[in-house]
């Protein structure tokens, strides 16, 4: 099973050429620092570091270590929960199966897989958390939640949720403030779940009442594939009909249980109808959770159907993978690698690494400039103590018409226009412009400037963390 997982994750990251996701060269960037230099470019410590520098070493690629290393992760996750279903479910094999193909042919699974490994591993360590709390081997516990707590900050939140619902079912209040401080004293390891990530809930939420499958579906990220919209479906009407039974429960005034409340928990957390949802926001990412949570509520349904049909749905859903596969597409998924290497190499054509040492530019993009040339990068603004002539920023959907006005500032910043939407100016002469515009009051421009994908803020708290 291990090795049909992998092997199907490798053929969907494979199909694309260059790190799959958004924020692909972001790892690769990391492990090609540490290889290459001894040490990591962004101090963002994380478990997957190790695990992609390792790689990285035995294979000598990093794209390749990338793809198949997260394969890897992803055929782990499956065989997880394989044992975890079937140590829970009366070590029944069918039920087991059904569960772990849930994963493998999942669109949602395949595409999450694809952009954000360090939280595939941290779901990893959550997962098995989670089994250790059913079976309630506290040791075991302590170990996966500092785990989660090294891996991401994601899985550190849910991990304390999860603890904090076994300290309050089992244990004394004393042993929970213990947990309790032993949690906040990990939060000032650099690169950690912290106080300031508290920030990253700031205009997450809004009043109005949303359905979070529909949101999902019409964001336009599933490129309408139909095996997307029957999953997504499958997974609503599950959830519904787990919530009903919990409710029947209810009525019959029967005790939940610790699995059946953190489960009405997860199902809280994904469908969260306040959080605003547009992709890359807090409600977006913990939707995506529901497609590694799902297969445990679905077995926990069918504990009672005969084996032979479970068997049967599971080798159907097997058959389906070749087409499941398709639902990650690189071309809307990924982002537009071959453009920003076109604009790195023309970066280092025109510019002296040591007159410009530093870039901005946007998200992505910075990465794999400094992945691909000997520039430094920042997605950000830089900070106000920095010197900006020695410094360069990539302008984002900015025509060159509409720069004619602002000739003095743009021919004094070595100006370099790399299409009709990319250039190249010195940070000096785009904080003289943002000034003229704001002064000439040309809305037209800042709009421009606005719509466009142009760092404006320096860094903040929950990012500086633990980084240089």
């Amino acid at each position: 099973m291990f090795l049909a997982a992998a092997a199907v994750h490798y053929i969907s990251l494979a199909r694309s050429d260059f790190a799959n996701g958004w924020d692909g060269y972001y790892y690769l960037m990391q492990a090609q620092s540490f290889v290459e230099y001894g040490y990591l470019q962004s101090k963002d410590y994380s478990l997957i570091y190790p695990y992609y520098i390792v790689l990285s070493f035995i294979i000598q690629d990093y794209v390749l270590a990338f793809q198949l290393g997260t394969a890897l992760l992803a055929a782990t996750f499956s065989v997880s929960l394989f044992f975890i279903i079937y140590h829970s479910f009366h070590k029944d094999l069918g039920l087991a199966t059904l569960g772990a193909v849930l994963t493998i042919m999942s669109p949602g699974v395949l595409f999450y897989v694809s952009q954000f490994p360090k939280n595939l591993l941290g779901i990893i360590f959550l997962s098995w958390l989670l089994y250790f709390i059913y079976k309630k081997q506290l040791g075991k516990m302590i170990m996966m939640t500092i785990l989660c707590f090294l891996t991401h900050r994601l899985s550190a939140g849910l991990a304390i949720m999860a603890m904090a619902v076994y300290f309050i079912h089992y244990i004394n209040w004393k042993w929970l403030l213990i947990g309790l401080i032993g949690m906040i004293a990990l939060t000032f390891s650099p690169g950690l779940l912290h106080i300031s990530d508290l920030a990253r809930f700031e205009g997450a939420f809004t009043n109005d009442w949303q359905f979070v499958p529909l949101e999902f579906l019409q964001s336009g990220i599933t490129g309408g594939h139909l095996l997307w919209s029957i999953e997504v479906w499958l997974i609503v009407a599950i959830l519904l009909i787990y919530l009903i039974m919990i409710g029947h429960n209810l009525i019959k005034k029967k005790e939940l249980g610790l699995t059946k409340v953190l489960s009405v928990i997860f199902i809280f957390v994904v469908l969260m109808p306040f959080f605003k949802f547009s992709i890359g926001s807090m409600g977006y990412r913990f939707f995506l959770l529901v497609f590694f949570g799902y297969p445990l509520l679905l077995v926990f349904l069918l504990k009672n159907i005969p084996n032979q049909l479970v068997r049967a749905v599971g080798l159907g859903l097997i058959l389906l993978s070749p087409i499941s596969i398709q639902a990650y597409n690189p071309a809307i998924h990924n982002a537009p690698n071959r453009l920003y290497f076109m604009i790195a190499d023309k970066i280092q054509e025109h510019y002296d690494e040591h007159r410009y040492p530093l870039i901005i530019a946007h998200k992505s993009l910075a990465e794999v400039i400094i992945y691909h040339t000997d520039f430094d990068a920042l997605n950000y603004a830089p900070e106000i103590e920095d010197n900006k002539d020695s410094i360069a920023r990539v302008v984002h959907g900015i025509p060159q018409r509409y720069l004619k006005k602002y000739d003095e500032e743009i021919q004094n910043s070595n100006y370099l226009r790399i299409n009709h939407q990319y250039a190249v100016i010195s940070e000096s002469a785009w904080e003289q412009l943002l000034r003229k515009a704001n002064a000439l009051q040309d809305q037209q421009l800042l709009d421009l400037i606005e719509s466009g994908n142009n760092p404006m803020q320096i860094r903040p708290e929950f990012i500086k963390k633990g980084k240089e």
